[in-house]
């Protein structure tokens, strides 16, 4: 028979051993020089790429969208972002300059309790188009919604990039892959339990959950959750929700 305290230790050498493996892919990002630009996308017109524009924010943008693209944070060139830690890049060649924004989650109403606590990243497209005797008009997309998707399919496809929004999101949430300290502490876990969103809610889509396992945490479907943006029909029809919960509890 077993000495207690020698199960004990094995148990938390394996526990150790975990740990370890959690994190060995987590998201790491970089950027180059000049990615972080700082449109006014809450002004009619504004200053794009050294030219005046008359700023559109096109009805691709639901009610949330407009609230975080009008008090971001940061906002980047998704192309000038290097990601290390998900397995593949998916991207789309089009018109348009794909971006990240990033907005702190001010978790004010019932909705933004359900988006990371680390803050809310938004996919959207810059496209410039040129008008005869006026400024040219810059029109902002959502790189989810199903217009642009099906852009895809036509002569002049919106240009996009799935894999650059999810590494920023995942960057800034490091602190929920701990997956040991949610198993010892289920009592008093850092983050509470529940459905997380990690694009703002369209009604429209149909939810597909991911529930982790044991030890684990959100940030195992990361790879999946990458993946599936490789697939037009799964971002026109489909919007991933995420249930975060501490594995040490019984139920």
């Amino acid at each position: 028979m077993a000495r207690p305290g020698l199960s004990v230790f094995r148990f938390l050498i394996i526990l150790l051993s975990i740990s370890l493996c959690s994190c060995a892919h987590l998201v790491t990002i970089s950027y180059q020089p000049d990615a972080e630009i700082h449109p006014a996308f809450n002004q009619r017109y504004a200053n794009w790429q050294g030219e005046r524009v008359e700023v559109d924010l096109t009805p691709s943008l639901r009610g949330d969208h407009r609230k975080y693209l009008a008090n971001y944070d940061r906002a980047y060139l998704a192309d000038a972002i290097r990601q290390h830690g998900l397995h593949h890049e998916y991207s789309v060649a089009g018109t348009g300059t794909p971006l990240v924004v990033y907005a702190g989650n001010p978790r004010l109403t019932e909705k933004e309790k359900h988006y990371p606590t680390t803050g809310i990243t938004l996919d959207v497209t810059a496209v410039k188009e040129r008008r005869p005797g006026q400024v040219p008009v810059l029109r902002i997309y959502d790189t989810y919604d199903p217009v642009v998707v099906r852009s895809w399919r036509g002569s002049h496809p919106i240009a996009a990039n799935y894999t650059a929004v999810l590494a920023v999101l995942l960057a800034h949430a490091h602190k929920v892959a701990s997956s040991v300290g949610s198993f010892l502490r289920a009592d008093n876990p850092r983050f509470a339990t529940g459905i997380y969103l990690i694009h703002p809610y369209n009604p429209k889509k149909i939810p597909i959950l991911f529930i982790h396992g044991l030890f684990s945490s959100p940030i195992s479907w990361q790879n999946l959750i990458n993946d599936l943006s490789s697939d037009p029909a799964i971002l026109e029809h489909y919007q991933p929700w995420l249930f975060l919960y501490p594995t040490g509890n019984q139920y």
